[in-house]
């Protein structure tokens, strides 16, 4: 007799025909509140609101920020160091001539 779906049992066949396929070791083990907060950060990172995660995933909009606060830190310092690489950051205060000054600098 074949096992009812559940999540559950989705999740441990999920994780082993991963383990079959080399992407992690058999006897490692996975929390279900590990793969929550995981899937709440990855779909935070691919642009779905806190109200669709706490839908998607049984959280309020609160837990939602709460749990995927380290992952928008990382996102912001990643836009951030972009920009910067990328040249895009314009001066705010200008000297005569183009030269630009720190702010509140002479």
């Amino acid at each position: 007799m074949k096992a009812a779906a559940s999540p559950t049992n989705e999740v441990k066949a999920a994780i082993v025909e991963a383990a079959s396929r080399g992407e992690c070791e058999p006897e490692d083990t996975f929390v279900f509140h590990g793969l929550r907060k995981n899937a709440c950060c990855y779909l935070i990172e691919i642009g779905l609101s806190d109200s669709q995660v706490g839908g998607m995933l049984g959280m309020s909009p609160e837990m939602v920020r709460y749990y995927s606060r380290r992952k928008r830190i990382l996102m912001l310092v990643k836009s951030g160091a972009a920009t910067v690489l990328a040249g895009n950051i314009v001066g705010l205060w200008n000297e005569p001539g183009g030269t630009e000054v720190a702010a509140g600098g002479n």
